[in-house]
């Protein structure tokens, strides 16, 4: 037995708004503390990581630990029809999660089939990372528009550098050079090229927060988190990173 609301649906969805084109089947991890969920994408670049407070819920009646392995998509869509409501209600009977809606007098209910399979969650490296900085989401944005649109390319470099700052440019190849260097408070140094595309899906977590923390080590995959204003949700993960021969 299961069963939890939240009031707070887009900060709910945006975890399944960043990983619902490139996953498939999620594995949520309900336990008393709250909801975790480890997820991998089709091309095993990227690694996402989504942690829920118990908190963050106006009802949490979890007792025991529970895992619902569920279509990433067909619970993403039904999220998306749930934007206008006030309050979602979560409830797991027998190998049926119901998603209820409510809004003043209105009531819409869905009822998703869990996946009955042999699963296990992927889990992250180890990563020995030695520089780690926090950007605005805004500049984010502004470089992968910069590299897609103006340089033409589809890599995406970032130097961070407690000298100098932390500066993205596009390749030497690029058809048109870029170079930007963002004050931040930065720890460390650290170098990576990763995929533009990826990096460029991370804009969706603005409904989460205006900042985000990136963390770089020399040829090891790049690190990203971000948290909800009041850190209840805290959405991570990992880019695998491009070298310089492929």
């Amino acid at each position: 037995m299961m069963i939890c609301s939240f009031n707070r649906v887009d900060e709910f969805n945006v975890f399944f708004d960043l990983i619902s084109n490139s996953c498939e089947t999620i594995e949520l991890k309900f336990n008393p503390e709250g909801v975790n969920a480890n997820v991998l994408n089709k091309s095993r670049v990227c690694f996402y990581n989504l942690k829920i407070n118990e908190y963050f819920f106006i009802d949490y009646n979890v007792k025991e630990n529970l895992s619902l392995l569920i279509d990433c998509n067909e619970f993403h869509a039904i999220l998306n029809q749930l934007k206008k409501y006030n309050t979602i209600v979560l409830n797991k009977e027998e190998s049926i999660l119901e998603v209820i809606g409510l809004k003043e007098d209105n009531r819409i209910r869905f009822t998703l089939h869990l996946i009955d399979d042999n699963y296990s969650s992927p889990v992250p490296p180890a990563m020995d990372h030695t520089a780690n900085c926090e950007i605005p989401l805004s500049d984010l944005k502004n470089a992968t528009e910069i590299l897609e649109k103006v340089c033409k390319t589809d890599r995406f470099k970032v130097i961070c550098s407690e000298t100098l700052g932390f500066e993205i440019s596009s390749p030497v190849d690029a058809m048109t050079g870029y170079n930007q260097t963002i004050h931040a408070n930065i720890t460390g140094d650290g170098e990576i090229v990763v995929n533009n595309g990826y990096i460029s899906e991370l804009n969706k977590l603005n409904k989460l927060n205006k900042n985000i923390e990136f963390k770089l080590g020399n040829n090891l995959p790049l690190g990203w988190s971000i948290n909800s204003a009041v850190d209840d949700i805290t959405i991570n993960g990992l880019i695998a990173p491009i070298l310089e021969d492929e």
